[in-house]
C-alpha cells in the first residue's frame, strides 16, 4: 500500500475477508473451495486461492480443516498433505504424476478433533500447458506409517469451471 509516496506493508491475514479477496483478485487469483469432510480415513474442507503463472499453479490455502473419520480407530498419524493434479479429458484415468510441494505434518489426528491449517502456500509445476483447461486440483492426504493416501476431489475443472465428467467404466 502506498500513501504520500511511502510504501507500507500490511499482512493480508489482518484484513477482513472481503478485503483479502479484493487484493487477491487484483493479483489474478481465483477463489475455490472443495471437500465435504466425507472422504476416506482423512477428509477435509479446503478454502484456497489459485493462480496460473506460466507452467505453474500457485496455491494459497486460506483454511484447510482435516478430520480423521475411521469409526473403528481412535486416530491416526497424518504424514503430509499436498495437492495432486487430475486430468481425465480424453483419458481413462484421472490421476497424473504431477503434484505440489508437500507439507510434512507427522501429526496425530484423533477422531474427536479437526486439525485446522491456514495461511499455507503450495506450488504445482506443470509439464505442459497443453491441457490446462482440463486440469483440476485434488487435496491429497498421506498417512504417516501406512503410506496410504486418500483424496478430496472437486466437481469442476480448475480453469474452465466446467463440471467434471468421469469416464464410464467399460
Amino acid at each position: 500500500m502506498s500513501k504520500n509516496g511511502k510504501y507500507f506493508e500490511i499482512p493480508l491475514n489482518t484484513l477482513a475477508s472481503k478485503d483479502q479477496n479484493y487484493v487477491y483478485t487484483n493479483l489474478g487469483y481465483h477463489r475455490c473451495r472443495f471437500g465435504d469432510m466425507t472422504g476416506g480415513a482423512f477428509a477435509g474442507d479446503v478454502d484456497f486461492l489459485w493462480k496460473q503463472k506460466g507452467k505453474k499453479i500457485l496455491i494459497h490455502v486460506i483454511e484447510w480443516k482435516i478430520r480423521f473419520q475411521c469409526h473403528d480407530q481412535e486416530g491416526r498419524e497424518l504424514g503430509e498433505v499436498y495437492f495432486s493434479v487430475g486430468n481425465i479429458r480424453d483419458r481413462k484415468f484421472w490421476g497424473t504424476e504431477i503434484f505440489s510441494n508437500k507439507l510434512d505434518l507427522n501429526q496425530y489426528v484423533s477422531r474427536q478433533e479437526n486439525l485446522v491449517l491456514s495461511d499455507l502456500d503450495f506450488e504445482v509445476k506443470l509439464k505442459s500447458r497443453k491441457d490446462i483447461e482440463d486440469i483440476f486440483l485434488v487435496a491429497t492426504y498421506a498417512s504417516a506409517k501406512t503410506n496410504g493416501k486418500n483424496y478430496d476431489m472437486p466437481t469442476t475443472y480448475l480453469v474452465s469451471d466446467e463440471e467434471i465428467k468421469w469416464p464410464s467404466k467399460k
